[in-house]
């Protein structure tokens, strides 16, 4: 079991498992195997549809996608269908600081018993902050994209974040880079945040194609590692890098 620390006042959160998958890349009724990980991160809710689709490009060693949100509450219903017994993580891409109530709030009164935590997409101090006042003791993970500074995700921790999810780099028309190629930027971000922000847990949300790959994410500071749509194209991916960590 894994449990990444957290503050005396708030819930840590616990894995059986240092794997998980980024948002948007499983779904319900995905094939993907689940059995090596350690929780499921759900595809991006929102009160708003984006109609699910988004467009891709692809390259040697890149993927360039910004993941869809899903409609909130009729996600919700089809996730109480599932059979995993994994915790959830519930990954949120709210517009702004009072939308982030709106859902959090409609989330409590569905009474979803597999929560673990929050994953805030793409995140602000502020939406952080009107987080953790909805819901003061369970984790709550801030992305942001590993091109950031360490001042912002500093911002993110003081707002309220337990863990930071450093997430692929924004590409135009608010789509990230994905793939081999976004590693050496993450690795570079996960060693220099770990540095300035030891107790901090950190999530290696993107360019992880290989058990050597999540080795260097590791070695680099983070304690969990998050497949990327590698996955897709790598099914025995999860179970590789499982037995290797």
């Amino acid at each position: 079991m894994i449990e990444l620390p957290s503050r005396a006042d708030r819930l840590p959160l616990q894995l059986a498992s240092p794997l998980l998958n980024a948002p948007g890349v499983w779904a319900p009724g995905s094939r993907l195997p689940l059995e090596s990980l350690g929780a499921l991160v759900t595809p991006l809710l929102s009160l708003e549809w984006d109609g699910d689709a988004s467009a891709w490009e692809s390259g040697p060693g890149t993927f360039i996608w910004a993941p869809p949100r899903r409609p909130l509450k009729r996600f919700l219903q089809r996730l109480g269908r599932e059979r995993s017994t994994l915790p959830h993580l519930l990954a949120l891409a709210p517009a702004t600081p009072g939308e982030i109530g709106r859902t959090l709030a409609e989330i409590i009164e569905l009474e979803e018993e597999q929560v673990a935590g929050y994953l805030l997409w793409h995140t602000t101090p502020d939406m952080v902050s009107s987080a953790r006042s909805l819901v003061p003791a369970l984790p709550l993970l801030a992305e942001l994209p590993c091109t950031e500074t360490v001042s912002g995700a500093r911002a993110l921790v003081e707002a309220g974040a337990d863990s930071l999810w450093v997430g692929p780099p924004q590409v135009e028309g608010g789509k990230r880079l994905w793939g081999p190629a976004a590693l050496p930027l993450l690795l570079a971000a996960i060693t220099a945040l770990h540095k300035e922000l030891p107790e901090i847990p950190l999530i290696a949300g993107a360019g992880i194609a290989s058990p050597s790959d999540a080795q260097r994410a590791r070695t680099a500071g983070a304690a969990l590692i998050a497949l990327d749509p590698a996955w897709w194209v790598q099914p025995g991916l999860a179970s590789e890098i499982a037995s290797s960590l």
